[in-house]
């Protein structure tokens, strides 16, 4: 039995099971592509006392996730579907939880920085325009890229995230998406707006701003989602992983979605995705 110990901006938790899997876990490109802000990962063959949670991988007749806690078992067969992919996703799950204690939040998110003001893009549907919008901010108004994907969120400011542009859709195909290290801004940005966009290309440009409370609505559904499995399964998307969310958890989760909808400005835009970003720059620079 070996040890992995993962840390995760501010988390940190130790993966236990076979130690050959561990390896093969840390080697896979999706490691560092899914799990938001991963600052550090090592082997070892002692646990720590210092580990916020562990999580135990172990070979058994059927797929099952057992969670606790302070501890959590990811049980499968070698003869499932289960594949490394699916068990990265159950350690970032678990950070998910970590998180949620330490009153930082994974969103479905894509963000960049002009100055001081941060921009963050929503929605839970791909491929709405939020990777092409936040795209354009960064090649045409000199905004500074800060994360694509997921995006975490401590304090009303944007902590981190995943920090490249994830090509993964048709209408990516056009964009340039390498980044120069000039391109990427510093992480710990106070939010400033945030933004659903609705793009269709050669469409024109039409904007709704949210009340608060309509803002309150949508940001608790958008944190509550990974905390709660809404979309987390494994086998070939055969198992779904149940909730781990908990009360106190959903309180302050709560609180943090009232409190950010009035310290940020919301808004729906719609249109082409070039011109949304004109209209975000215009924003941006005006309010």
């Amino acid at each position: 039995m070996k040890s992995l110990i993962i840390k995760s901006y501010k988390q940190n938790l130790q993966v236990s099971g076979d130690g050959n899997l561990l390896s093969r876990i840390v080697k896979n490109p999706f490691f560092v592509k899914y799990i938001p802000s991963v600052l550090s990962s090592k082997m070892t063959s002692q646990s720590s006392n210092v580990i916020q949670f562990n999580l135990r991988l172990k070979i058994s007749n059927s797929t099952c996730f057992d969670f606790d806690q302070k501890c959590a078992t990811y049980s499968f067969s070698e003869s499932s579907e289960t594949t490394i992919k699916d068990i990265i996703t159950i350690i970032d799950y678990c950070f998910d939880y970590l998180r949620a204690k330490d009153d930082v939040y994974c969103l479905h998110a894509s963000s960049s920085v002009f100055s001081i003001r941060s921009v963050m893009f929503i929605g839970g549907a791909s491929g709405i325009g939020k990777s092409m919008v936040n795209m354009s901010l960064v090649r045409n108004y000199n905004y500074s890229f800060l994360s694509d994907e997921k995006t975490l969120l401590e304090n009303h400011s944007i902590v981190g995230g995943l920090r490249s542009f994830i090509k993964n859709k048709e209408i990516h195909q056009s964009m340039e998406l390498n980044l120069e290290t000039k391109h990427l801004g510093s992480i710990r940005n106070k939010l400033f707006l945030v933004v659903q966009p609705v793009t269709c290309i050669g469409g024109e440009v039409y904007l709704e701003k949210w009340p608060v409370q309509k803002a309150e609505w949508h940001l608790y559904e958008e944190l509550t989602r990974k905390i709660r499995g809404i979309s987390r399964r494994v086998d070939n998307f055969t198992i779904p992983i149940q909730s781990i969310d908990t009360y106190e958890l959903s309180r302050k989760r709560s609180r943090f979605a009232n409190e950010l909808a009035t310290c940020a400005k919301f808004y729906t835009i719609y249109g082409d995705p070039n011109k949304v970003a004109e209209k975000i720059n215009q924003l941006v620079l005006d309010l």
